[in-house]
């Protein structure tokens, strides 16, 4: 397992281009900062207390949701020459990503919750939490693109291109605008108020801040249901919920949420056809 960990680590660092290296080492500096800070602070600037029966019950609800839709996508056979992904689809997703955020605020503020304090979004101001997720996503983006080519030698996947990638390649202007909407706003504000604001609380406030780190992670990475990817989405995960444990605002990894998404995109649209990475 060892010697297949390394030849897939060799591999990822033979396929980076003589400049991102740079962005790498830059990136790591500065995450392996964040994680020091958090550790030396206890995790404490983010409080979950406070998190019972209303959280856990949207955190098994939705989380079983997710869940439900990553085993689908891990157990349907792929089929030649689908169509995976449509207009319709992405719009469909966008409501879905709409009523998920309606939802969690209503219960939560049915349940007494002051969101405001539940997530610290007046921990410190909006544009200050933006500015920090914003050099939190690029310094995060280097970093789970490589281990996302480590988990691609692993599985020795010879597809590592989602349904979305191609619609967003070959689609209409249309059906790109309708992904840049939906990975760039409303997919983090949905994910980050969902799987770091209500199910990292959760787990955090009843297994610790360690255990629910890679929790945390380990459910974000496997619910995306795309094998290939699974290394990269872990590594995100871990990044964003250190940024949200760093800075006590979820506005943070939102930011950073939406920063990683938006250089993917930029890098599909410069991307040929039927390649991604």
């Amino acid at each position: 397992m060892l010697s297949l960990l390394v030849a897939a680590a060799t591999d990822a660092v033979n396929r980076i281009q003589p400049y991102e290296y740079a962005w790498i080492a830059a990136g790591a500096v500065v995450m392996v900062f964040v994680a020091q800070r958090v550790w030396s602070s206890g995790g404490s600037a983010q409080q979950t207390e406070h998190y019972s029966r209303p959280e856990l019950a949207i955190a098994i609800v939705l989380g079983g949701l997710f869940l439900l839709g990553g085993v689908h996508a891990f157990t349907t056979p792929p089929v030649e020459d689908k169509q995976e992904l449509s207009f319709q689809g992405i719009i469909l997703t966008v409501a879905l990503f709409i009523f998920m955020v309606m939802m969690m605020a209503t219960l939560l503020s049915a349940a007494g919750r002051d969101l405001h304090f539940t997530f610290g979004l007046r921990r410190i101001p909006a544009w200050k939490a933006v500015l920090i997720g914003i050099l939190l996503g690029v310094a995060a983006a280097p970093l789970a693109d490589i281990a996302a080519l480590a988990t691609q030698k692993i599985a020795k996947s010879t597809d590592d291109v989602q349904g979305i990638v191609r619609l967003f390649q070959t689609g209409s202007v249309q059906d790109r605008w309708a992904i840049v909407v939906s990975a760039a706003i409303f997919a983090p504000v949905a994910e980050e108020m969902l799987f770091r604001g209500v199910i990292y609380g959760v787990a955090k406030r009843y297994g610790g801040m360690f255990a629910a780190l890679i929790f945390n992670a380990a459910f974000f990475a496997f619910v995306h249901g795309h094998l290939p990817a699974i290394g990269g989405l872990f590594v995100l995960a871990i990044c964003l919920t250190l940024a949200y444990e760093y800075s006590g605002s979820l506005y943070v990894p939102i930011a950073m949420h939406a920063t990683f998404n938006a250089l993917n995109l930029v890098e599909m649209a410069l991307l040929p056809p039927g390649s991604k990475g």
